[in-house]
């Protein structure tokens, strides 16, 4: 049974996934354990697990780059996010509060 602070071996499979940043187009399996503290014996069983749940893709050269999974993660959050609602929101809020910023300095 999981603890309050969750299961560890999602919470390290989940640290795989954010071993990636914008900047990496695919990372090597060391590069992968450097980033999250695993051994890379743990980081290929997790990163095998990833790969077929299509999180992860293993290219030819045996770098890791993110799956077509986490693409159609990223878009069901868009749909559902509900963006349409929230944005105009925000930026109502930024508006106003830009206006009473210049108003104040204008004095």
């Amino acid at each position: 049974m999981a603890g309050a602070t969750g299961v560890a071996a999602v919470d390290r499979a989940l640290a795989i996934l954010d071993a990636f940043t914008d900047q990496d187009q695919k990372l090597s399996l060391a590069e992968l354990a450097k980033r999250t503290g695993l051994y890379k014996s743990t980081a290929i069983r997790l990163a095998k697990s990833l790969e077929k749940g299509r999180y992860l893709h293993r290219s030819e050269d045996g770098a890791y780059r993110l799956g077509t999974k986490v693409l159609s993660l990223g878009a069901m959050y868009q749909k559902h996010f509900g963006t349409a609602e929230v944005v105009p929101q925000i930026l109502r809020q930024i508006v106003d509060e830009l206006r009473r910023r210049f108003l104040l300095c204008a004095r």
